[in-house]
């Protein structure tokens, strides 16, 4: 039992980790090198560290939807609700995050 704990907690680090860099990579494929300025951005509009990570996931696809359908892009109803009731941001952080993306997209070209 007691390897069973010791593994999982040297595990979920690693997991964490690996998913980080997984995150980074992913931005780095669409033309961003400093997320660390993207999480600022968001902490300073009242997204916690707690939904930080799924936030940034959820950009991603923002991100990508921007740069194919330029400044009239609008966020789909799924990603509105994903981010609404999956995350947990209220309607201006959500217009934020979407703002911010459009952006992002604008200058990643």
């Amino acid at each position: 039992m007691r390897t069973i704990i010791l593994s999982l907690l040297l595990y979920f680090p690693l997991t964490l980790f690996a998913d980080n860099a997984k995150l980074e990579e992913h931005y780095k494929d669409l033309g961003v090198n400093n997320i660390d300025r993207i999480k600022k951005g968001l902490l300073n509009n009242g997204i916690s560290e707690s939904q930080l990570d799924p936030v940034l996931r959820g950009m991603i696809r923002l991100i990508k939807s921007a740069k194919v359908d330029g400044q009239s892009s609008e966020m789909n109803p799924r990603m509105k609700i994903y981010f609404e009731h999956r995350v947990g941001l209220n309607q201006k952080q959500t217009q934020n995050v979407m703002d911010m993306s459009v952006r992002i997209a604008k200058r990643v070209r």
